[in-house]
C-alpha cells in the first residue's frame, strides 16, 4: 500500500477560514485548553506517530496536548513487519502520556470503507468526545466531519508546534517531505508566509 499521504489542500483551508492566517487555528478555536487528542494510523506502518518518531519530534505531542490516545489498531500498525526499527522500539515502550484503548467498531457501512485505524479512531473520538481527531486521509476526514468531529491534520500539528517554539517549521516540513509525506507547495508557502507574519508581528 502507498505510504504517501495527501495533506489538506490550501484551498480548503482558505475557503473554510476566510483566508485569514489566524483562522488556521479555527478548528479548535473554542477549545481554551486542549487535553485529549486521538491519533490515527494510515495504511501499513504509517501514522503521525510514525513520522514524528522518524523526525525525532515525537515529544511535541506531549508538549502540545498533554495526553494522546490511540486505538489498538494504530498500536498494531506501528509494529507491522515493514515498520522502521526505531518506530517499533518506541511503540513497544510507549511514554506515559500515550494511552492505547481497545475499541469495538459497530457494523457501520460508512466505517467499513476506511482503514482499521481510521475506523477505530473515529469511533473512539465519538465515545470520548475528544477535542479533535488527527486524520490526513480524505475519506476518513469526510466521515469524521460528517459525524461532527473536530478534525485536524499532520501539518496543523507541526504548525502548532512551530507557533509554540517547539520546532523549526521550514526544516521540519522539508524533512517530512523527504520522508514521503506529500505536501501541496501552495500549502507550504501559505504556512511559511504565516510564520513570517507572526515573526513580524503582523496579521
Amino acid at each position: 500500500m502507498s505510504t504517501i499521504f495527501e495533506a489538506v489542500s490550501v484551498d480548503q483551508i482558505l475557503a473554510s477560514c476566510n483566508g485569514l492566517w489566524d483562522s488556521w487555528f479555527c478548528v479548535l478555536q473554542q477549545a481554551a485548553s486542549v487535553s485529549e487528542f486521538l491519533i490515527v494510523g494510515f495504511f501499513t506502518a504509517t501514522a503521525l506517530l510514525h513520522y514524528l518518531v522518524l523526525l525525532d519530534h515525537i515529544d511535541i505531542l506531549k508538549d502540545l496536548y498533554g495526553r494522546v490516545i490511540i486505538p489498538e489498531a494504530v498500536w498494531r500498525e506501528l509494529q507491522a513487519a515493514k515498520t522502521p526499527a526505531v518506530v517499533v522500539r518506541w511503540i513497544s515502550h510507549p511514554p506515559s502520556w500515550l494511552e492505547v484503548r481497545k475499541v469495538s467498531v459497530p457494523n457501520d457501512p460508512a466505517l467499513m470503507e476506511l482503514d482499521a485505524g481510521e475506523r477505530e479512531a473515529i469511533v473512539l473520538a465519538e465515545m470520548l468526545k475528544a477535542d479533535a481527531v488527527i486524520l490526513d486521509d480524505k475519506a476518513a476526514r469526510r466521515e469524521a466531519e460528517r459525524r461532527h468531529l473536530p478534525v485536524i491534520g499532520t501539518v496543523r500539528v507541526l504548525d502548532d508546534a512551530a507557533v509554540a517554539g517547539l520546532l523549526n517549521l521550514p526544516e521540519t516540513l522539508e524533512q517530512l517531505r523527504d520522508a514521503g509525506f506529500y505536501l501541496d507547495p501552495k500549502l507550504v508557502q501559505f504556512l511559511l508566509d504565516g510564520q513570517s507574519r507572526r515573526a513580524n508581528g503582523k496579521r
